[in-house]
């Protein structure tokens, strides 16, 4: 399973949850093919910038390195990086778009009882709510 920011497990719990959920057969097999299509092209853009706070680091370690090459391959990284975390809000958009209302008020239910229930995730707890927050607000 894949470690995320905002928590692409919680997205794997929707799937798990699925008969709680009173998950249509469709929309089962559309959420599987939203997370799969997902997570190959995540792992492109991991190892993009994986590839980049490589070259970042070799031209930090070389003197001979011009300052404006070193500042162009730290823009290059948070462009990456911006790039996956705006790729990872708009898949639970879209997650959330196969949901009917009912199921997703279902989901923030389960949500809650999970976190009252496990003090030892706080910090993707706050996370998690600090997206929520986030997406509410689109």
């Amino acid at each position: 399973m894949s470690k995320s920011p905002f928590g692409l497990k919680s997205l794997d719990r929707i799937y798990d949850k699925r008969n709680q959920l009173n998950l249509s057969d469709d929309q089962v097999e559309e959420i599987k093919k939203l997370i799969y299509d997902f997570r190959l092209a995540q792992t492109d853009r991991k190892a993009a910038i994986e590839k980049s706070k490589i070259k970042l680091r070799h031209l930090k370690s070389d003197k001979a390195a011009a300052e404006q090459s070193i500042m162009d391959a730290i823009d290059e990284t948070h462009r990456l990086e911006a790039e996956r975390d705006k790729a990872l809000c708009s898949f639970r958009k879209d997650v959330r778009l196969v949901l009917t209302d009912e199921q997703i008020k279902k989901l923030e239910n389960l949500r809650k009882t999970r976190k009252s229930n496990s003090h030892r995730f706080l910090p993707s707890i706050e996370k998690e709510i600090i997206y929520d927050d986030y997406l509410e607000s689109q």
